[in-house]
């Protein structure tokens, strides 16, 4: 049958509450999205301008394809969630089963991830041979609640006083062995286990993604400094300037990393060529606004092949 399009003429019934504690899931799953990305989340503040903005507004300009926000797929997830997902075939959203298969309704036609976790996936053959890589992010920076007393203080000065302190737990291993990494190498290892020492786990509304869980903790007070990717820290006190602030780690860029693209084994679109063709021109310029490295500063654009041993 021919189910009815969401929009403003004739919007589908909503439910509030709960319901909007589902995560980083933007736009239709009945299988009519021309354009599907599953990317990482980390880097959303960044991508989904240029995805729901920008790439319309694109392709009308170039006569590619007739596509519109709502005909756009993105799901953001952490990569460890995104990746098993892909390698499931599926993704459990409470109650609920969204089935991930190539030939099925949902699938991505691009995933974007760290190189590591493309490779792993074009073994398995979830996505092709190649990656472009488009971003690199500068290591991790603090992200302050106001009020705390925290501000302006240096790493070991941070260590000495033992605040509450919230980063990604072990389900995001990924970007929690990065600030591990980081803490231990800028702030040597005894000041790195002072800061752990108070570090928040559980805590009711956690989900295991750190986008949303680090500015969760500090807004509502259950943390005092958190640790999180720099362009994240940013867009979070830029959000919640009167709650939140940003404070930079001195040297954490070296502790960056890449992000990179991959076409998926989906069949061709032409939404997603016209994708292609479009996506590095916006995000050469609008990814170092949002706080990542310039162009400049690393080998943007290159391609990579994935899947050999």
């Amino acid at each position: 049958m021919d189910w009815p399009r969401y929009g403003p003429e004739n919007a589908w019934p909503r439910l509030a509450g709960h319901t909007d504690s589902l995560p980083d899931l933007v736009g239709p799953l009945d299988g009519s999205a021309r354009l599907t990305v599953f990317t990482e989340g980390n880097h959303f503040p960044a991508l989904l301008p240029i995805l729901f903005e920008d790439f319309p507004t694109w392709c009308a300009e170039h006569g590619r394809v007739g596509i519109t926000a709502e005909d756009i797929l993105a799901i953001t997830l952490p990569q460890y969630l995104l990746a098993g997902a892909l390698a499931a075939g599926g993704l459990v959203l409470g109650n609920a089963v969204l089935p991930l298969a190539p030939d099925g309704p949902v699938f991505p036609d691009i995933v974007m991830a760290g190189t590591e976790a493309l490779e792993n996936l074009a073994k398995k053959g979830l996505v092709r041979g190649e990656a472009t890589v488009f971003a690199r992010h500068l290591g991790p920076a603090l992200l302050l609640r106001r009020g705390a007393g925290l501000e302006g203080l240096v790493l070991t000065e941070l260590a000495a006083r033992r605040p509450r302190l919230v980063l990604a737990t072990e389900a995001e291993a990924g970007a929690r062995s990065q600030y591990l990494a980081a803490l231990g190498a800028l702030a040597g290892p005894d000041n790195r286990s002072a800061l752990l020492a108070n570090e928040v786990g559980v805590f009711p509304g956690r989900l295991g993604i750190q986008h949303r869980d680090v500015p969760y903790a500090l807004t509502q007070g259950l943390a005092d400094v958190g640790i999180i990717f720099r362009h994240l820290a940013l867009y979070f006190a830029g959000a919640f300037p009167e709650t939140l602030a940003y404070a930079p780690i001195p040297g954490a860029a070296a502790f960056g990393r890449e992000i990179a693209l991959a076409s998926s084994a989906r069949s061709d679109t032409p939404a997603r060529a016209a994708f292609l063709e479009f996506f590095l021109e916006p995000a050469r310029a609008q990814y170092p606004t949002y706080g990542f490295a310039s162009a400049t500063e690393f080998a943007y654009g290159r391609k990579m092949m994935l899947g050999g041993d």
